[in-house]
């Protein structure tokens, strides 16, 4: 139980890390998404991508050291069920045309309820660590117990957990090559 509490520590680590490399670096790319979703008075838009930027780098990186993972989880379910009403809202008012601005290994879609059920399930995995830690890689066990776990099967669910995320990144990209040849095909008919 505990490979599995570490391989979704790492999933989730590098899913929200990722998430948060690609806001910083394009961060007025990222308050033009949040504008688009018009909840948010323009006065406050930078403001809440600040705050959401600096929550998801500080609970990605909690959860990826293995620190204080319970409470850093807890703030990832609550950026998800905020993401997931802020898309449920513009669904329900038939805005379907606006990038989710989930960045990262997660990539960048239109609104869909499909992306309400994925962050269903990364709920479900945040609160998995909320519930359950591991001893594996976890900073959390080095200061109460002075030293950290670190050995081949660790290290193979580390780099299976990447792989992983490797592969969704590129299936990602497939299917958006497939998109953009299906409307080429379109446009030439």
């Amino acid at each position: 139980m505990e490979e599995l509490t570490l391989f979704i520590r790492m999933v989730i680590g590098i899913i929200f890390f990722s998430s948060f490399i690609s806001k910083i670096t394009n961060l007025t790319e990222h308050s033009n998404v949040i504008k688009s979703y018009k909840i948010l008075p323009n006065k406050f838009v930078m403001s809440f991508a600040f705050v959401e930027i600096s929550l998801e780098f500080f609970s990605s990186l909690l959860v990826l050291l293995g620190y204080l993972q319970e409470i850093a989880s807890s703030i990832l379910i609550l950026l998800l069920i905020l993401y997931s009403l802020a898309i449920s809202l513009n669904l329900f008012n038939g805005r379907t045309r606006i990038s989710c601005g989930c960045k990262g290994v997660m990539g960048d879609h239109k609104l869909s309820w499909i992306l309400v059920l994925r962050n269903l399930l990364i709920i479900c995995l945040c609160y998995w660590l909320t519930q359950l830690k591991t001893k594996y890689l976890s900073l959390e066990f080095f200061f109460k117990h002075g030293h950290v776990i670190f050995d081949m099967h660790v290290f193979v669910i580390f780099l299976g957990s990447l792989c992983l995320l490797i592969g969704y990144i590129n299936l990602n990209r497939l299917s958006n090559i497939g998109k953009a040849l299906n409307n080429i095909n379109t446009s030439l008919e």
